[in-house]
Parts: C-alpha cells; structure tokens; sequence
C-alpha cells in the first residue's frame, strides 16, 4: 500500500513507524483482518487501554480492508475494541475522503439520524460544507 510507505516517511517516533511496519507487513503477507487489528493492538483486541498509535493503526488497516466498502468499514472499526470510537471515527474520516460527500456511500439512515442545527448538532449539509471547506485547505497547502 502506496499510502503506507508514505505514511512510515512522516512517522516521527519508532513507536508509529512499528505499528505502520506491522501493518505493512501484515498485508504483504496476506494476514486477516482480525490477526491483524490484533498484532497492531498487541493482543489487546476487545479490550480497553488502546494507545493513540495502535489506534491509528488500526484506522488505516480498517481503509485497507474495506476501501470499497465504507460503511460496512466503519462498523467492522467498531468491534475492534480497544478505543472503539476513536478508531472508528478515525477509519470513518479516511473512508469519507476516499469516497467524497456522505449521501454517495453513507447508508441514509446514518444522515437522518445526525441532529438537525439548532438542537446542539450540526446538519448534515453543515457538516459537507466544513469537509469541503477542510479538503480545500488541504489542496492549498499541497501545491
């Protein structure tokens, strides 16, 4: 994974460049999804106590696995356990910019569901426009 290799170039402290090697590795040689998210977490795979590497690790083995499949990407992130939400939320971003505007993968039900503006929440058109807004951003500082 193209997206790795760049990733381990960033990696600032050995700690994120073992995870990011461990997951490289892992799918190089066709390891499972669950052995994998379980070496990552170092067999700490439904349990609390996730650091922010593993969990980090853990997002990007969950785009890896379910690239093409985004929703049914996030709630497997969900059950890796650990830090469930934090994982998933990550994992749910990097699969949310793979695949642009939450109505083209998101099942509808998961948008109905966000709390209408005004109530303490943000709509989901709210929440588009500030990750267009972010993408653009990113774009800027790219070039």
């Amino acid at each position: 994974m193209p997206l790795l290799e760049e990733l381990s170039s960033f990696a600032q402290t050995r700690g994120m460049q073992a995870k990011l090697q461990t997951l490289r590795d892992g799918l190089a040689t066709g390891r499972s999804e669950a052995d994998l998210v379980d070496s990552i977490e170092d067999g700490l795979i439904g349990l609390d106590g996730v650091t922010g590497i593993e969990a980090v690790a853990c997002a990007l083995c969950c785009l890896a696995f379910h690239a093409h499949e985004p929703a049914e990407g996030i709630i497997t992130a969900v059950g890796y356990g650990g830090d469930c939400d934090t994982i998933a939320g990550m994992a749910g971003a990097l699969l949310g910019a793979l695949h642009g505007e939450p109505d083209a993968w998101m099942p509808p039900a998961w948008i109905a569901d966000l709390e209408p503006a005004g109530h303490g929440g943000y709509s989901a058109r709210e929440l588009a426009r500030v990750a267009s807004a972010l993408v653009g951003v990113l774009c800027l500082r790219a070039t």
